[in-house]
């Protein structure tokens, strides 16, 4: 019993000591945990390894995606032939962490190091494959972190002659592999953002059996702070392009869109050479392009602040929203709605309602009332018509009374009311009001 309780006043002090954060013992959990040393197959493939580099590594393993192992094993050339990458790190001369991606394969029945590359950096992010170049073998596309600059790295590297060969290797704030050309190739884009530099750039390859080819470089806004992901898509025109919406510094929310020009070089539609901003479709929200027609194709928002009849308070400020086409020349109009992504849902007005109504929230939130509004009206007081939401709970089971209501519509949560005032001047209908609602996908 004594024993156990020594045992056991032991094990205290030491959990005490790792926990204390005393830099006299300097443990950490990873120094505690040893992995199980590996048998069979994988025995051999780390053997290889050690056998080209020594024992004087660090196993590395990818921090995100789907392949996480420092040793990934997949027939890359298709050959019928497993390979493997295996991923560690070295400290050069100048205390610097080198990263390592080591091709092993098996020669004549034993597992050999064929090829081997090395890029400085503090950690890999993510390893993918992906054919770019249609021969039927993967390109292998790895993100890697360097924590002494703004942006992170990516390396393509192309299987040939047994081993891998970097075709290109570039700084990057996104990639986005995608098919610009209408061809059976992709196109390879890469965006990097340097907030330090102030300087934003789109780079566009072309990734063939034997090469790449470089496609050039355009500008993007350098005010950018973030970017969402990239949606794959066309102009009005049925050119391929790439929309990518994009937190603008404080100011709101733009959308830069690229193509290939019909030269084959790569376009930004709105920043062009020598330019830094992109004006054009900036957005004080964050509002996202949106297919608001059906056709597949985003169209691009640009906000309209409506007249204010409650004050000048964030909360009494609402806005129509212009739907924009965009081609090779800019924004071409589409349509006005009205987008209420607090309750999920669009109101599109026609062109002749435009500059002669606006809206106002209700007291309580539930409903949007529309008002008609000229510039000589003082305040706005001649109501047209009303949009209520509410959860089914607050419909069914309130003892509130909407008998002078009609149902627009409803989903799994909420039901969408309107009120038309009968004596409105407008002399809007029902059906008027069923044929310009639309949920916001």
């Amino acid at each position: 019993m004594k024993i156990k309780k020594s045992l056991l006043a032991v094990l205290i002090i030491a959990v005490a000591m790792l926990f204390s954060g005393c830099s006299k013992f300097n443990i950490e959990i990873k120094d505690l945990i040893t992995p199980p040393e590996p048998t069979g197959e994988l025995y051999e493939i780390r053997q290889a390894l050690f056998e080209y580099t020594g024992p004087d590594i660090t196993l590395r393993y990818p921090k995100s995606g789907d392949w996480r192992s420092a040793f990934i094993i997949e027939d890359i050339d298709q050959d019928g032939v497993d390979d493997v990458l295996a991923f560690y790190s070295t400290i050069s001369g100048e205390n610097t962490t080198i990263m390592h991606v080591n091709l092993i394969t098996k020669l004549e029945g034993k597992w050999v190091s064929v090829s081997d590359n090395a890029v400085e950096s503090s950690a890999i992010e993510s390893v993918e494959f992906l054919d770019l170049n249609n021969d039927k073998t993967p390109e292998i596309l790895i993100s890697w972190k360097i924590s002494s600059q703004p942006t992170d790295k990516v390396s393509v590297f192309m299987f040939s002659n047994g081993g891998l060969t970097l075709a290109i290797q570039e700084n990057f704030s996104h990639y986005i592999p995608c098919d610009l050309s209408n061809s059976d190739e992709l196109e390879f884009v890469v965006i990097s953002s340097d907030s330090i530099a102030k300087k934003s750039t789109a780079t566009a390859y072309r990734f063939e059996k034997h090469g790449v080819i470089n496609l050039g470089s355009c500008a993007l806004d350098v005010d950018v702070t973030e970017y969402s992901d990239a949606v794959i898509s066309k102009l009005s025109n049925g050119k391929p392009a790439i929309y990518i919406d994009a937190a603008k510094s404080t100011l709101g929310t733009i959308t830069e869109v690229l193509y290939l020009s019909e030269d084959g070089m790569l376009e930004n539609v709105f920043v062009k050479e020598n330019e830094t901003q992109n004006v054009a479709t900036l957005r004080v929200s964050t509002a996202a392009s949106y297919d608001a027609d059906g056709d597949e194709i985003p169209e691009i928002p640009i906000l309209r602040q409506l007249p204010s009849i409650r004050g000048t308070a964030e909360k009494d400020i609402l806005y129509l929203t212009e739907w924009n086409k965009c081609n090779e020349q800019g924004l071409a109009y589409l349509s006005s709605c009205f987008m209420n992504y607090n309750d999920g849902y669009s109101f599109c007005v026609d062109e002749e309602w435009k500059d002669k109504f606006t809206i106002a929230r209700s007291e309580d939130l539930t409903e949007r009332v529309f008002y008609e509004y000229s510039e000589d009206m003082a305040l706005a007081t001649h109501e047209l018509f009303r949009i209520k939401t509410l959860t089914k709970d607050e419909f069914y089971y309130s003892n509130k009374s909407y008998n002078d209501y009609f149902e627009i519509t409803s989903n799994d949560t909420h039901i969408y009311l309107a009120r038309i005032n009968p004596d409105n001047e407008w002399d809007i209908k029902e059906q008027d009001i069923l044929d310009r609602f639309d949920f916001i996908q």
